[in-house]
């Protein structure tokens, strides 16, 4: 009986757990947010290996006076480039079509599309797996950094481009409570069957 307990209050621990945030977001407000919100959180895969998710909410947007597009985004997970060990696109936003570059520790994603990702356009989403030299990934709170540019047509006719850039916490996906229930269910469900064989 004491293991079928054990599991049961690991179970509740970690539904209780999984109604926090699935991450700590910046924006909308903060200095260069320009009305967006960003997350960043990341999941491991295999050793040293990420999958990375930057997601962007632009339904807070605030445009300066006419159209803005989105050109690029960037993200710091690790300090140098030489920390970054392999970097491929796992998911981008439709149509985007993007261009992969690394410079300074910053991966850079810059759409190749002919459409232009005017915004707001709501959530946009980018995933990658990375792989990071051992003890590399900027994981502690607001280590990691967050990179976007947009631009427009200003009055003149000259392009203007504008720049998030900001500091954020890098953080693991939290269990949906739903997928938590159904797994410790199972464990419960095995651990019963077990006793019943014997």
């Amino acid at each position: 009986m004491k293991p079928a307990f054990l599991v049961f209050g690991t179970a509740l621990a970690m539904v209780l757990s999984a109604g926090q945030a699935v991450a700590d977001p910046i924006g909308p407000d903060c200095g260069s947010c320009y009305g967006n919100i960003y997350t960043l959180t990341y999941d491991p895969i295999g050793t040293d290996i990420y999958r990375i998710t930057l997601e962007i909410d632009t339904s807070g947007f605030v445009a300066i006076g006419s159209p803005e597009w989105l050109q690029a985004v960037s993200i710091k997970v690790a300090a140098n480039d030489a920390d970054y060990v392999s970097v491929a696109s796992v998911a981008q936003p439709e149509d985007w079509m993007g261009s992969l570059s690394l410079s300074a520790g910053f991966l850079t994603d810059t759409s190749l599309s002919a459409n232009q990702f005017e915004v707001p356009d709501g959530t946009l989403a980018w995933t990658w797996d990375i792989g990071v030299a051992p003890g590399r990934l900027l994981a502690d709170p607001e280590e990691a950094s967050v990179k976007a540019v947009f631009f427009r047509v200003g009055p003149s006719g000259r392009l203007e481009q504008r720049f998030t850039s900001e500091r954020i916490s890098l953080q693991t996906q939290v269990p949906e409570p739903a997928s938590v229930i159904l797994f410790s269910t199972g464990l419960i469900g095995l651990r019963a069957l077990k006793r019943r064989r014997r």
